[in-house]
């Protein structure tokens, strides 16, 4: 069962992510804590979806395409959710400002037959360690957005997360024809994209979200990605 191989594969992530499973009455959950705390760090709430549906995905792997959580369980405060999230689980109860994070689930899959039963669990496991199959840059798209209100979007890094030194991790970028740096923004476009659209949040607030020390430093950048200035994106999506 995924549930087996959930620590394992977290912690190719990071090996600071605390990972188990619980059991209660008819529901086991498939639980998570991170490092980190929602009161130091802002992004804080992007991370911990962004883990669970990384969780989420790999049950999937095993239960089947079909498999939904019952429910999903989140550190966050509701009031740090800037984003659609019964878009993002629908006709899924989310509940917020749990002790951790977690994927609720029936028990009886804890039982149920692998429909995958001709893969082996190994075969899955070499699959997300090899890089022909799980490119590193998605890797650092996955978890990077978590890490830009740090101000320290390094080279160091993205070596730290993928367990690489600086000099290889650039090396097998360049093979899958991107860099750091490039990785670096568009994540933070996206980020901004979503923060602009989303949410009246200020410009300069997005900036320091996005890791930029000043506001005219992000608004270079979001114009050399999208031709316009933050606030003329604003004023043209929100019709």
């Amino acid at each position: 069962m995924a549930l087996e191989w959930l620590p394992l594969f977290t912690s190719q992530q990071s090996t600071h992510l605390k990972n188990w499973t619980e059991i209660s009455g008819t529901r086991a959950r498939a639980c998570l804590l991170l490092p980190i705390s929602a009161d130091d760090c802002p992004g804080y709430t992007s991370y911990e979806i962004r883990t669970l549906k990384l969780m989420e995905s790999i049950i999937r792997k095993y239960a089947g395409e079909s498999f939904t959580p019952t429910a999903i369980w989140l550190a966050s405060q509701q009031k740090d959710i800037y984003f659609d999230i019964e878009g993002a689980y629908p006709n899924i109860p989310v509940f917020t400002s749990k002790p951790y994070g977690a994927v609720e689930f029936s028990t009886q899959l804890l039982s149920a037959e692998n429909p995958n039963h001709s893969k082996r669990l190994a075969d899955f496991s070499d699959q997300l360690n090899e890089p022909n199959l799980q490119n590193i840059s998605d890797i650092l798209r996955l978890v990077l957005p978590a890490y830009l209100p740090d101000h320290r979007l390094r080279v160091s890094l993205g070596a730290d997360i993928t367990y690489h030194s600086a000099r290889t991790l650039q090396r097998k970028l360049k093979q899958e024809k991107t860099s750091f740096r490039r990785i670096v923004d568009d994540v933070r476009c996206r980020a901004a994209l979503q923060y602009l659209g989303a949410t009246n949040m200020p410009i300069s607030e997005i900036a320091d979200k996005l890791g930029y020390s000043e506001e005219a430093a992000f608004i270079r950048a979001f114009k050399r990605w999208t031709a316009h200035t933050p606030g003329d994106y604003r004023c043209l999506t929100s019709f």
